[in-house]
């Protein structure tokens, strides 16, 4: 067995000895058989206030090559960064899951008590992305 083959072998079992969900080694074996890599990004953060606090909307793609512009029913983490009250120069991660829909494209509300400084889409590397420049967003202006 050439050496190039014995460590490709190897680093798939440990990936897949690695792998926790059915959806883990799904991407394993994408990554490693089709070479699949995804483009993920938020296109828009928007904060509306209210009297419970305040309204985040994300907008954003996840897409991949050999696709007709998106992958539907994908599975993603957004994580956002929030300033912890009466701490300055503090803050949290909360972290929620959405999904994505026709064409991979996804839209999120979700409430917040205080307005998120960031958004970020896949925070823990899950997919293997070309282009992680456009995966965080700085909270807009903030709504009166």
């Amino acid at each position: 067995m050439p050496a190039r083959h014995r460590v490709a072998c190897q680093l798939r079992q440990a990936l897949d000895r690695e792998a926790r969900t059915a959806v883990d080694s799904l991407l394993i074996a994408e990554w490693m058989e089709q070479g699949r890599v995804y483009d993920l990004r938020i296109d828009s953060v928007q904060v509306a206030r209210g009297t419970r606090g305040v309204q985040l909307t994300v907008v954003g793609q996840a897409s991949t090559e050999g696709d007709d512009g998106g992958v539907v029913g994908m599975s993603l983490e957004l994580a956002a960064l929030v300033p912890q009250r009466g701490a300055p120069g503090t803050a949290r991660t909360q972290s929620v899951s959405v999904r994505t829909g026709a064409g991979g494209r996804f839209v999120a509300q979700v409430p917040f008590d205080v307005a998120p400084t960031s958004v970020t889409v896949d925070p823990r590397y899950r997919w293997i992305d070309r282009n992680r420049s456009n995966n965080t967003k700085t909270v807009g202006p903030r709504a009166p």
